[in-house]
C-alpha cells in the first residue's frame, strides 16, 4: 500500500529510480555474503530491499518486447507448471552437483514448460470459455 501511495502521489526521477534499484539488489547481494545481516529482522532483510526493487521498477521506462510480452501472458502458466517442473529438476542436480547448472536449467525448463502450457492449454481454454460467455 505504501508503494501505491507513493507511486501516485509522488514522482521519482530516472536516477534516484535507479539509486534504489542498485541499493535493493546490493542489499540482498550482501544479505547472502555477509554473516551477521543473517540476524537481521526478515522485514530488514527480505521487504525493504523488494520495497526498493518494486518501487524504482514502477518508475522506469517500459519497453515493449515480444519475447517479455509472452512471459508475461504465460506467467500464470509458469507459475502452476513450477511445482512439477523444479522436482524433476531437483533430480538432476545429483548427477551435476553445480547450483549454478540447477538454477539455469531450472528456470529454463520451468519457463519453456509453462510456455508451453500456456499455447497448448490455458490460451485454448480461455478463448472457448469467452466465446461460451459470448
Amino acid at each position: 500500500m505504501l508503494i501505491a501511495y507513493i507511486y501516485k502521489n509522488f514522482s521519482l526521477k530516472n536516477y534516484l529510480s535507479i539509486f534504489m534499484f542498485i541499493i535493493g539488489v546490493l542489499f540482498l547481494y550482501l544479505s547472502h555474503v555477509i554473516q551477521f545481516i543473517e540476524e537481521l529482522p526478515r522485514f530488514l532483510k527480505w521487504g525493504l530491499p523488494s520495497f526498493l526493487i518494486v518501487l524504482s521498477c514502477l518508475n522506469l521506462y517500459q519497453f515493449r518486447n515480444r519475447f517479455f510480452n509472452l512471459l508475461g501472458n504465460a506467467s500464470y502458466s509458469i507459475y502452476l507448471i513450477q511445482v512439477f517442473s523444479l522436482p524433476i529438476i531437483f533430480k538432476f542436480y545429483f548427477i551435476f552437483n553445480n547450483a549454478d547448472v540447477f538454477i539455469i536449467s531450472s528456470v529454463t525448463f520451468t519457463v519453456i514448460l509453462g510456455v508451453l502450457l500456456y499455447f497448448f492449454f490455458e490460451r485454448p481454454i480461455t478463448n472457448l470459455l469467452k466465446n461460451y460467455i459470448k
